[in-house]
């Protein structure tokens, strides 16, 4: 459930570094990548989505 929190709260408090430490946290996402990888992967995501994540500033 923490991560479903934590995903929680970064979308009500616009938080970008809360989204990145739930995925981080998510298991099945941390059984298959190493926290550099996860790391990688958001930042990839987030500069792809940058149009649609207008509401994080």
């Amino acid at each position: 459930m923490a991560v479903h929190e934590l995903v929680v709260e970064a979308l009500l408090e616009r938080d970008r570094q809360k989204a990145k430490y739930a995925l981080m946290l998510d298991p099945l996402t941390a059984v298959v990548c190493s926290l550099e990888e996860i790391d990688r992967l958001f930042e990839e995501m987030w500069a792809t989505e940058r149009a649609s994540l207008t509401a994080f500033g």
